[in-house]
């Protein structure tokens, strides 16, 4: 493990920024791979067939075949391992032959295939995965990319075609995850939170939420600890769901830290809770503590929608620093108030003399 973090930590640090934000790449740091590798289920099946897709330098693949091996020395384990990005290619494959090394140290067995490959086409193509005659994982791992996929790419088309129709490179990604599960499989997943609600993600959602039980869901409280080395601030999730054909509405485990190395604060929650039946939008509620629950539970009662009184909510269209040429320090004709956090108090605006000493941070946006 040691020597796989060593490749991530130079991997990372060579990879050049804009080639960073092309592919989407944020490798996972050591401890993040480890807390994943915990969530997932060791079946007693006589060989564990892993995937992990978008491999990067093998970080999840090594913490999962280092956990399958102390908890089953003597297991057999079959990984396939994705990677789109030639210069990862001869770091990914050291990390695997690490972890074929290790299996025979204790009288194991692990058995690599690297696909040197987008794993979207390799998964997607009809002389792919299932046509070689290949059987389906049994527990998927993954921190996919983060990126938007175009609405006319050859990635989104293949995407839909196979599955649903989704517009993030990482919800492809896990849609393809479920796709290629067996019966009963695991996927367990770092990604980042906004597939839980909003319109975009709809349609993967129900896609989703028709073929997986969540088990486990895991969020952290601040966000600058998960990939503290690559000045991440993406608000993350990480999670284990359960393939099954009907699936079953258990109650799921939602746990919390500031960090890795903090203390971990769970809670059980009725599915149902979780995932509202009735709801045509299959929001997925994810309430990190009692008040949360609490908040949701008064806001589940109001007698209206936004939607209901002739309102609409846009997200991350209106801030300060993606619209500097509008801004006006002081009222002017046909502008607008840019609102921020700190003009709220108690459920209400400050106005006159309470907003004084906030004023300077008070700035006019152009309608």
């Amino acid at each position: 493990m040691a020597r796989t973090e060593a490749r991530r930590r130079e991997s990372s640090a060579s990879l050049d920024s804009k080639e960073r934000a092309k592919l989407g790449q944020y490798f996972t740091p050591a401890p993040a791979a480890n807390f994943i590798a915990s969530l997932a289920r060791l079946d007693e099946a006589e060989t564990l067939r892993l995937l992990d897709p978008g491999a990067g330098a093998g970080s999840l693949t090594a913490s999962v075949v280092a956990r399958i091996l102390r908890d089953r020395p003597r297991a057999r384990i079959s990984v396939t391992a994705c990677e789109i990005d030639p210069q990862l290619h001869d770091t990914l494959a050291a990390t695997l032959e690490d972890c074929a090394s290790t299996a025979r140290e204790v009288g194991g067995h692990v058995e690599t295939t690297l696909v040197h490959d987008d794993f979207i086409m390799w998964a997607t193509q009809a002389d792919g995965l299932f046509a070689e005659g290949r059987e389906p994982f049994d527990l998927v791992i993954m921190n996919p990319p983060y990126k938007k996929l175009a609405a006319g790419s050859q990635a989104r088309k293949a995407v839909t075609a196979t599955c649903t129709e989704t517009s993030n490179l990482y919800s492809a990604f896990m849609a393809l995850g479920v796709h290629l599960l067996a019966p009963g499989g695991q996927l367990v997943a770092i990604t980042p939170r906004s597939f839980a609600n909003g319109p975009y993600f709809r349609p993967f959602r129900r896609y989703f939420l028709d073929r997986m039980h969540l088990d486990r869901v895991h969020v952290f409280e601040a966000r600058n600890k998960v990939f503290a080395d690559t000045d991440v601030l993406q608000e993350n999730v990480i999670f284990s769901a359960t393939r099954a054909d009907s699936v079953d509405r258990a109650p799921v485990t939602v746990s919390t830290s500031h960090s890795y190395s903090g203390d971990i604060r769970s809670r059980v929650v009725p599915y149902e809770d979780m995932v509202h039946p009735t709801d045509p939008e299959y929001f997925i509620h994810i309430s990190a503590d009692e008040e949360d629950a609490q908040l949701a539970a008064v806001h589940s009662k109001l007698a209206a929608t936004l939607t209901g009184i002739g309102c609409q909510v846009s997200t991350g269209r209106v801030v300060d620093f993606r619209s500097k040429e509008h801004l006006r320090p002081d009222p002017v004709v046909g502008a607008v108030p840019l609102i921020y956090p700190l003009h709220m108090r108690e459920g209400d605006f400050m106005a006159g003399a309470r907003c004084k000493k906030e004023q300077r941070h008070h700035a006019q946006l152009r309608n």
